[in-house]
């Protein structure tokens, strides 16, 4: 493997190792559309492996839902930090009742 930032040389430490990955190859019969789908990716060095993968689950979230909408919020405060996570622990991801916050 080799790992390159725009054009710069090889990075030392994420580049020259032994790389091995399956990838299958597809043809929807309806559309014709193309498509490869990476079923294994085996690396000597950790990071790599972690940052494909990353972005395997990233392209598959995306396709299995469309209509979802990405936000990304910076804080600059402890306190905007703790009543953000407070919120995401009451958040409600799946279709099973809601968490009554009272009822913890």
């Amino acid at each position: 493997g080799s790992v390159r930032i725009l054009g710069t040389p090889p990075l030392p430490y994420l580049s020259g190792f032994p790389e091995t990955n399956v990838r299958l190859y597809a043809v929807d019969p309806d559309s014709g559309r193309r498509g490869v789908v990476f079923r294994s990716l085996e690396a000597a060095r950790l990071l790599p492996v972690l940052a494909a993968r990353e972005r395997a689950v990233n392209e598959l979230f995306a396709a299995m839902f469309p209509e979802a909408a990405s936000r990304s919020f910076s804080v600059g405060n402890a306190a905007g930090w703790h009543a953000g996570r407070a919120a995401a622990d009451l958040a409600v991801l799946d279709t099973r009742r809601a968490v009554d916050a009272g009822n913890r």
